[in-house]
């Protein structure tokens, strides 16, 4: 449980990334992953689009509230397993 709870911290903090540093080089791999799970998240739930996922040049990528609604949930989640362990 511990093991998930660091792989989704870090995926959390490197997807929030881009939104912090918009114009540097730190970026790079938040973005890749913000577009990936943009594609997934779209792909799933075609209606979210707009709102979680924003859609430019032909891909999908994760905006802010996305990434709060996709890490959020099982961050708070993990956070109450390991708490109540």
């Amino acid at each position: 449980m511990l093991t998930l709870f660091a792989v989704l911290t870090l995926g959390f903090v490197t997807s929030l990334l881009p939104f912090m540093y918009p114009d540097t080089l730190m970026n790079v791999l938040g973005a890749h992953l913000n577009v990936v799970l943009g594609e997934l998240v779209a792909g799933w739930v075609p209606s979210v689009r707009g709102t979680l996922v924003s859609a430019t040049r032909g891909t999908h990528a994760l905006t802010l509230p996305g990434v709060l609604t996709v890490y959020g949930a099982p961050l708070m989640l993990v956070l109450v397993a390991l708490r109540n362990r």
